[in-house]
């Protein structure tokens, strides 16, 4: 899939001034240091181009997909002008009149060229916000899919047959059925051969049956289910960390009036905030083959038959031949090896995401403990420098981080009997 990048500049603002000097009866003239920033809105999105699809039904339309947008406010604004008013120097007096930003190029801020250069690269707008690696989201998504993923049908299925296999089949299965029916004909109602002899041979006969039964009942859910979804959905609460408060003071008060020196009692204060949120979203299916059932559904309507009868010597002897329970012996086992087999491979994803938004802010405070008299600075300029950015990754059928090419043909055999493939082995 083809990544294609956009970008866009939201907002441009202006910040200008410029500076004066008065030479004693000669007026005011322009100095040679006029001052003027430029910092910008801006937002770059990286994704998939995924057109919607016709028609309903889950499909996996998505792809990965990042974004970050940023973006910054002044509690000045630009287009408030400002004078310093009269500022004595050895030759002359002099004023600054424009726009005023606090110290932009302060060490202790942020790196300004995600706002300030309009060429800046792609990685700098993205760096701003701190994410997690690529690595960390495989893993994180892996930790979602071990908390989320539902419990695989074909392995309970391979499970309750193993039991029904070893616990259901009576030891009488061994021996002739026949002939002992025929001992129990010749023996009649005698109380010890009733109690001791027939009792316990009827209800190895009953449990067969059932077991018998119950396996017919599982592999039908399973066929019933197959292709079904199960939507799950997780996240991790919102992580908010606050990095690197500074206090600085005495410092240069405002951009634009730096050349000036323009110091004195002031704080300057930093605070970066971050906060964190991932979650993960992601749609289960399994298969199951029905031609796994061989003959068990037919022999499951003689064990019903059979199950539901007043059991007699003549009974029994009438239901002969007993095939039918030998049979499910053979049948089963081939069975419970085809769904171990496909019990790593039957569960899949129709889709599953892993998502992250981080949000930074960091602000700005420098203010003044007065006012210069003959000016009209404010006493404090606030500043806020925002970032947010979107991150989100798709799972292969499989689980994240997997190479297709490393799929198997059962595998893909799977995702096509799922109607999950486009093409043969192209998802």
């Amino acid at each position: 899939m083809t990544y294609v990048t956009r970008r866009r500049t939201l907002r441009q603002q202006t910040y200008t001034g410029t500076s004066y000097r008065d030479e004693s009866k000669i007026g005011r003239t322009l100095l040679e240091f006029p001052w003027g920033l430029n910092l910008y809105d801006r937002q770059v999105t990286t994704s998939e181009g995924h057109r919607w699809p016709e028609g309903r039904g889950v499909r996996d339309i998505g792809g990965n997909f990042d974004t970050v947008k940023l973006s910054f406010k002044s509690s000045v604004g630009p287009d408030a002008t400002f004078s310093t008013g009269k500022r004595s120097t050895p030759s002359s007096d002099i004023w600054y009149v424009g726009d005023c930003l606090a110290n932009i190029n302060s060490a202790t801020g942020p790196n300004p060229a995600a706002f300030t250069d309009l060429n800046a690269t792609d990685a700098t707008l993205y760096s701003w916000v701190p994410s997690s690696s690529e690595s960390q989201l495989v893993a994180l998504g892996t930790g979602f899919i071990a908390d989320t993923i539902p419990t695989n049908p074909t392995i309970d299925g391979s499970v309750a047959l193993a039991e029904l296999y070893r616990e259901g089949i009576p030891h009488v299965l061994g021996s002739s059925l026949k002939e002992t029916t025929s001992i129990f004909r010749t023996l009649g109602s005698e109380y010890l051969s009733f109690e001791f002899g027939w009792k316990p041979f009827v209800s190895d006969l009953k449990n067969a049956a059932k077991a018998i039964i119950e396996s017919d009942d599982i592999l039908q859910q399973l066929e019933r289910d197959s292709g079904r979804n199960v939507r799950r959905h997780r996240s991790i609460p919102r992580k908010t960390v606050v990095n690197n408060v500074s206090e600085l003071r005495n410092t240069v008060f405002m951009s634009g009036i730096e050349s000036l020196a323009f110091s004195g009692p002031t704080t300057y204060r930093v605070s970066d905030l971050q906060t964190r949120e991932q979650s993960f979203s992601g749609c289960y299916t399994f298969y199951y083959e029905p031609a796994m059932k061989s003959q068990i559904s037919n022999i499951a309507t003689q064990a019903r038959l059979l199950y539901g009868l007043d059991l007699t010597p003549e009974v029994i002897w009438n239901l002969a031949p007993w095939s039918w329970l030998i049979d499910w012996v053979a049948d089963v086992g081939p069975v419970m090896h085809n769904l171990s087999a496909f019990s790593s491979d039957g569960l899949v994803l129709r889709y599953g995401y892993v998502m992250e938004e981080n949000f930074r802010r960091v602000t700005r405070v420098n203010q003044r403990a007065d006012v210069p008299r003959g000016t009209d600075l404010p006493r404090e300029v606030r500043e806020t420098f925002s970032g947010l950015r979107k991150t989100r990754r798709k799972a292969t059928p499989y689980g994240f981080g997997l190479d297709f090419a490393g799929f198997s043909t059962r595998q893909w055999s799977i995702l096509g009997a799922l109607g999950i493939t486009l093409a043969p082995r192209r998802l």
